[in-house]
C-alpha cells in the first residue's frame, strides 16, 4: 500500500500595498517647519546644518525643534505629544543619526 504525503508550502503570498506620497508644497516660503531629533550621535549637527541651509534660502514662519529624549527607545515611534506638535507643521524633517 502506498501512502500519499501532502507537502504544504508555509510561505504566504506577499502583499504589496501602494501608499501615495504626501502632497508636495508649492513653496517652503512662510511655512512652519519642524525638526525631530532622535538624540543619537551627530544628529543635532546634521539637523543644524539642514536648518542653516534651509533658513538661508527660505523665510519660515516658525521653526520647531523636538527630540525623543524622554522616550525610552529612540528607534520606536514618537510619543503622542510629539506627533501632535509636529502635525501642526507644514513640513517635518525627521533625522536618525549614529
Amino acid at each position: 500500500m502506498t501512502e500519499k504525503i501532502i507537502v504544504l508550502n508555509p510561505v504566504a503570498k506577499a502583499r504589496v500595498e501602494e501608499t501615495p506620497l504626501a502632497p508636495r508644497l508649492q513653496s517652503l516660503e512662510g511655512k512652519k517647519i519642524g525638526f525631530l531629533d532622535n538624540i543619537k550621535a551627530n544628529v543635532a549637527l546634521l539637523l543644524a546644518n539642514i536648518e542653516q541651509a534651509l533658513t538661508a534660502k527660505y523665510n519660515f514662519s516658525e521653526v520647531v525643534h523636538l527630540a525623543k529624549k524622554e522616550y525610552p527607545s529612540t528607534a520606536g515611534p514618537a510619543p503622542e505629544w510629539i506627533i501632535k506638535d509636529l502635525s501642526q507643521c507644514d513640513l517635518v524633517i525627521n533625522a536618525l543619526g549614529d
